[in-house]
């Protein structure tokens, strides 16, 4: 796991991490969330959102998925899925399809060469790591389930986005990066 970018505004922190693919990815939320709060030492976080990345080889198979993609992911998100018109020579960057979940606050967008599930946190959920880490490793985990299966394919590396507040004035976004990185 490496620290790839860090982004810092008055009590706003974004930190973009990087995993390559021998990182056991079924344990990278707990381990992220030990870190952040091992890092940062601090109780008042109020996490605002994240945002995960599976990045694989280029894949034809994307577009012909869009069924067997609700079917496994219906659990998290609801059919139908958003088949987006994008034409065939798009950079393979841009989504294919779109989800989103029950109650708005996650998305899915899956292109040609990644996939990617963000999510934006309420009052329910903001102060408690542990509710956030239940709630990706679930979804994470059938997203990796999904691109091996039905687009067959394994991934090459993933990143993960976090951008939290300080919720403490004494605690200064950047003398808690300088003094932790």
């Amino acid at each position: 796991m490496k620290i790839f970018k860090t982004y810092i505004s008055k009590n706003l922190i974004k930190i973009f991490f990087y995993f390559d693919k021998n990182f056991f990815k079924s344990y990278f939320i707990k381990i992220l969330g030990f870190y952040i709060f091992f890092i940062f030492g601090v109780s008042k976080m109020l996490f605002q959102s994240t945002s995960y990345n599976i990045f694989f080889p280029y894949n034809n198979l994307v577009r012909r998925s869009v069924f067997e993609m609700e079917d496994f992911l219906k659990d998290y998100f609801p059919a139908p899925f958003t088949l987006l018109p994008i034409p065939e020579n798009a950079p393979e960057e841009i989504p294919r399809i779109n989800a989103i979940s029950k109650h708005g606050h996650t998305s899915l967008n899956i292109s040609l060469t990644t996939a990617q599930v963000t999510t934006q946190y309420d009052d329910n959920f903001n102060k408690d790591w542990s509710k956030c880490q239940t709630y990706l490793n679930e979804r994470i985990e059938k997203l990796y389930e999904a691109v091996e299966k039905i687009l067959k394919t394994n991934f090459l590396y993933s990143g993960f986005i976090t951008e939290f507040y300080l919720d403490d004035e004494k605690d200064d976004p950047l003398n808690v990066i300088l003094n932790n990185f």
